[in-house]
């Protein structure tokens, strides 16, 4: 999801400063989908874009605007969006309890894990396992054990959780939510390449927000 409020914000100090930019739109915009944010761009005014890596003529000329930049990443930014999935189980295990595939992760005391509908498939590094954070309404747990295809348990310790609960992996930290500077620092892999992933079954949506 994309937070338009911020990102607009974001978008028009960029053109101010640079109003005859290209913006770079590659990788789909690295995993947003080109459709969707030059649909908001063209309304700030924007209409250069760079979709590919075939070289610019006289490409020395040119300011480019780079994803980093456009998303709000660079120099470790949380950007703006939020990446969520939905609770779909929810079960109170011992301490000890061994969780994924080759139990890799134990928990260390009873605790509340939630599985989560996304997984690989849908950009969930990998990398992930057993490291990063992901918020469960007021509690901030751990993805337990690995990441599979289609889903991925969160350790919430005492927090608790129910199936329908929207899972958030990295949003606003304003907010309270983990961020992908977060993620990227835990898994050593930069933030726009993370947004690269997502897959194309996640739903890519608009937000409108009270800019922070």
């Amino acid at each position: 999801m994309l937070d338009v409020t911020r990102f607009e914000s974001h978008v028009k100090e960029l053109l101010g400063s640079r109003p005859h930019a290209i913006i770079d739109m590659r990788a789909d915009a690295y995993g947003l989908t080109a459709d969707l944010v030059i649909s908001v761009l063209r309304d700030l005014g924007a209409s250069e874009f760079l979709f590919d890596n075939t070289p610019l003529k006289g490409a020395g000329e040119y300011d480019v605007i780079s994803g980093e930049e456009l998303l709000g990443l660079a120099q470790g930014k949380p950007g703006f969006t939020t990446f969520s999935g939905t609770v779909i189980n929810v079960k109170r295990v011992p301490a000890g309890q061994r969780i994924s595939y080759g139990y890799t992760y134990e928990t260390t005391g009873e605790s509340t894990v939630a599985l989560v509908a996304l997984g690989y498939a849908d950009g969930v590094l990998r990398r992930s396992s057993s490291r990063c954070p992901v918020r469960i309404g007021s509690a901030t747990g751990i993805i337990a054990g690995r990441v599979a295809m289609d889903q991925f348990v969160v350790d919430l310790g005492d927090g608790e959780a129910q199936p329908g609960d929207t899972a958030v992996l990295w949003g606003n930290p304003v907010a309270g939510n983990p961020s992908i500077a977060d993620w990227s620092r835990l898994t050593g892999v930069p933030g726009v390449a993370i947004h690269s992933t997502i897959g194309p079954r996640v739903t890519r949506s608009l937000e409108l927000s009270v800019a922070s």
